[in-house]
Parts: C-alpha cells; structure tokens; sequence
C-alpha cells in the first residue's frame, strides 16, 4: 500500500509538510552495539530534512534491540 503522505505525523517545526515513507534504520546504542531494522516507517519532512518516528515504533526497535542482545526486558528509556 502506497502512502505519500497521510499526516499521522502532523506538521513540521519548520511548517514543512511530513511524509510517511519506509527506511533502512540503524541504530547505535552507548555500548556501540547495532541493530539494522528494514522497512521501518518514518515520517519526513523534505523541506528541513528532519525525520520523525511514532513512540511506538520506537518501542518495538528498543525490544528488538534488547532480544538481539539476548535481554528479556529492554530498559526503559
């Protein structure tokens, strides 16, 4: 399914319009440990160029991070 922009993320700081697209995220953590998720949705703004990710999102990668590590339970935040 195609989105281009469907304004989940709402406006921009910069006025910009956000765009939902699908990315290639990688992340470090302090300890320099990777962890490469494909397909993850992220908002855009091609205006300022700042991207966005929804919280739960970000709780899925944290979990993912922490099995990858082999934790039971990621730490919150």
């Amino acid at each position: 399914m195609a989105m281009s922009n469907v304004g989940e993320f709402g406006p921009c700081a910069c006025s910009g319009t956000i765009q939902l697209r699908w990315v290639e995220a990688r992340f470090v953590d302090a300890s320099g440990d990777a962890l490469v998720v494909g397909q993850v949705p992220q908002g855009y703004c091609g205006t300022c160029n700042s991207s966005y990710y929804k919280a739960s999102i970000l709780q899925a990668l944290e979990q993912a991070f922490a099995k990858q590590r082999g934790e039971t339970k990621a730490s919150a935040l």
